[in-house]
């Protein structure tokens, strides 16, 4: 908590404690600030394309891409990176030539689950909650 002192009427440097008083508030306030900042990152596997922002606990995804012969249950080579990560399970339902979906882990794993042998153009959006700490700008 912020250290303020008390100002009263005749008091000798009142005008810089109240400066420093805010300045102790303004201090108090932004401290915690660096972890609702805005931080952004992409990830891209087999066709595929995310562009994560993270926004304090909230990781939103923006996908879209091509993919071409992916067969139930594949997991995809390279995880989410830390900081975007889910808390839980995020799924991601697509209507493609038939309803599948892709499911995000906690360790930040890809896995398609839908039709064997689908391909074809994707593009959706997700969002989810991180315990991840927030990650470096």
């Amino acid at each position: 908590m912020a250290s303020i002192k008390k100002v009263y009427r005749g008091m000798q440097n009142g005008a810089e404690t109240i400066n420093d008083n805010l300045e102790a508030i303004n201090s108090e306030l932004t401290k915690g600030m660096s972890n609702f900042t805005k931080r952004t990152t992409t990830w891209s596997s087999n066709g595929i394309n995310i562009a994560f922002t993270r926004v304090g606990l909230l990781v939103i995804g923006l996908w879209g891409g091509s993919q071409s012969h992916v067969e139930q249950g594949f997991t995809y080579t390279n995880p989410i990176p830390s900081g975007f990560r889910p808390n839980t399970q995020a799924k991601l339902v697509v209507v493609q030539s038939a309803a599948s979906s892709f499911n995000i882990d906690t360790n930040g794993t890809v896995r398609y689950w839908g039709v064997s042998s689908t391909n074809g153009n994707l593009s959706g959006m997700l969002a989810y909650f991180t315990n991840d700490p927030f990650p470096a700008s």
